[in-house]
């Protein structure tokens, strides 16, 4: 009877353990994704940032062979004087879009201006950007990218409605496996207990 109790207790641990890891790991994923979608919210002329840090979709392929469309980019704010040739930078440029580019020359006080000057130009493309982007009007450089996970940040945002009501269709499914699954194994100690 002793062992009984203690593999029940045991057990009973072992699934307490399980629910509080996979809960925690549950309100983490949400939590990032949104924060993920705060981030994303920009109109594609402005920029939010979290600590410095700012997230964007890749919508076009002037950087193909490196960070193709549709990639997911996370940028950190790093002062203009320490980009160096070869940095991806994000900027917002004359048009006030936001671009991702390779910086290929730097002008330190460009044209008596007293900020930095970036020459930058997508990989793909055959000539340089046309304006030179000014230290004040860049977001970040790159420090991380994945493939693909834009388009899936892109479609979210575009569809949030749609996505809000998923979630919490599959949070309803979720509470009622788990009441199923607890309901289960109360029942599977009471035999045991008998």
């Amino acid at each position: 009877m002793e062992k009984t109790d203690k593999k029940v207790r045991k057990d009973h641990l072992r699934h307490k353990l399980c629910k509080d890891f996979f809960g925690f790991i549950f309100y983490v994923a949400v939590a990032l994704f949104f924060v993920l979608l705060y981030l994303q919210t920009g109109d594609g002329k402005t920029s939010k940032s979290i600590m410095g840090y700012s997230v964007f979709s890749v919508l076009t392929s002037s950087m193909e062979s490196e960070i193709p469309q549709g990639s997911l980019v996370l940028t950190k704010y790093v002062p203009p004087s320490s980009i160096a040739i070869g940095d991806d930078i994000t900027f917002i440029n004359q048009d006030e879009r936001i671009i991702t580019h390779r910086v290929i020359n730097i002008y330190e006080n460009y044209e008596e201006s007293g900020q930095y000057g970036f020459v930058t130009k997508g990989i793909e493309n055959a000539m340089a950007d046309d304006d030179i982007v000014y230290g004040g009007n860049m977001i970040g450089k790159v420090i991380w990218h994945k493939a693909k996970i834009g388009n899936g940040i892109l479609y979210i945002k575009n569809h949030f409605s749609l996505v809000i009501i998923m979630a919490v269709l599959f949070m309803i499914l979720g509470m009622c496996i788990k009441k199923l699954f607890s309901k289960n194994v109360i029942e599977s100690v009471d035999h045991k207990e008998m």
